[in-house]
C-alpha cells in the first residue's frame, strides 16, 4: 500500500539535463551557462543565454537540473563539437513526459560564427524529453518546466553553520551552486537580521573603515579566481580576478566590491569550473 506510491513519485522524476557554470571547449569564452547532449566529439552543447535571470529563483538555481519557466521565451545557442553530418537547419522536438503536449520547432544555421540559434518556449509546467536533429545527427535532452513566479524573486543563497569542506576552522559559510563546482565564501557573506547571503555595498562596512573582505575556498584549486557579478534586479555589473595565496593554496583572498545596493548573482569560475552564488547587497 505504501511501496506503490512511491515507486510511482520515483518513476516520475525529471531526468533533467545537468546545468555547467564553468568553462565549455565548444564556446570557451562565452561567459553563459550551459547544458550538453551527447558523448565525446558527438557532443553538443546550448550555451543558456537567458537562464542567469532567472537564477534568482532558488527553484531554478538549486534544481539538479535544467529548469525553464513555462511559457516563456529562452534564447538557446547550439554548438556541435563536430559539424560533420550536419544540415543548414536544426529541428527541435519536443514531448511531454508527465502530460499530453507537444511542439516542434525549426532553426536555421547561423554561418559566422556557426551555431545554430534557438528561441525555445516549453507550453506548460511539466517534465519536456527534447529531441534535436540536423540531418543525420540526433541528440536527446530534459527540462524540467515550472510556473514562472509573479514577480522576479531574490532568493539568496543560504549561510550555512558548521564545519567547512574545504577548511574546518570556518563554521560560517556559504556554497557556490551547483554543489559540484565546490567553491565556498567565508567572512562577508552574511549581516544580522539578513536571510540568507548579505553584503555591504561600496567595499566597505557602514563605519568606513573595514573592508568586506570575501575569502574564497576552492577544493583542489587552479589557476585565478574571477567573479563576475550581474545584478537581477536592474542593470548593472562588475569584475574581478583574484589569485590564491601562497598558502593555503586553496585560499583566494578577496576585497569584494559590489557597486551598488540590489540583487545580485555572483558567477564564480576557476579551475575549468565554474558555480553561483546570489546575495543581497545593502547600502552601508
Amino acid at each position: 500500500m505504501i511501496v506503490a506510491p512511491l515507486l510511482a513519485t520515483v518513476a516520475l522524476a525529471c531526468p533533467a539535463t545537468p546545468v555547467h557554470h564553468g568553462w565549455n571547449r565548444e564556446s570557451p569564452a562565452d561567459p553563459a551557462p550551459w547544458i550538453a547532449a551527447g558523448p565525446g566529439h558527438a557532443r553538443i552543447v546550448g550555451d543558456l543565454y537567458t537562464y542567469e535571470a532567472t537564477l534568482g529563483d532558488r527553484r531554478v538555481r538549486e534544481s539538479p537540473g535544467l529548469t525553464l519557466y513555462a511559457g516563456a521565451l529562452h534564447k538557446i545557442a547550439w554548438r556541435p563539437r563536430r559539424w560533420e553530418g550536419t544540415g543548414k537547419r536544426l529541428t527541435i522536438a519536443g514531448k511531454r513526459l508527465d502530460g499530453p503536449g507537444a511542439f516542434t520547432r525549426r532553426f536555421q544555421r547561423a554561418l559566422a560564427p556557426q551555431f545554430f540559434p534557438s528561441g525555445l518556449t516549453l507550453p506548460t509546467a511539466g517534465c519536456w524529453q527534447l529531441t534535436l536533429r540536423s540531418n543525420t545527427r540526433r541528440w536527446t535532452l530534459h527540462v524540467q518546466a515550472i510556473e514562472a513566479p509573479s514577480e522576479p524573486p531574490c532568493d539568496t543563497t543560504t549561510v550555512r553553520h558548521g564545519t567547512n569542506p574545504v577548511d574546518e576552522f570556518f563554521t560560517t559559510w556559504i556554497a557556490a551552486t551547483p554543489g559540484r563546482a565546490r567553491i565556498y565564501g567565508a567572512f562577508s557573506v552574511s549581516l544580522p537580521g539578513v536571510e540568507g547571503a548579505a553584503i555591504y555595498a561600496g567595499g566597505r562596512f557602514p563605519d568606513g573603515r573595514t573592508n568586506t573582505k570575501v575569502l574564497w575556498l576552492v577544493d583542489e584549486p587552479g589557476g585565478q579566481l574571477t567573479i563576475t557579478g550581474v545584478r537581477l534586479d536592474a542593470q548593472g555589473s562588475f569584475k574581478q580576478v583574484e589569485r590564491a595565496a601562497a598558502s593555503p593554496a586553496y585560499a583566494y583572498p578577496s576585497i569584494l566590491v559590489v557597486p551598488e545596493a540590489g540583487c545580485w548573482l555572483l558567477k564564480l569560475r576557476t579551475s575549468g569550473r565554474g558555480g553561483v552564488v546570489v546575495m543581497r547587497a545593502l547600502a552601508p
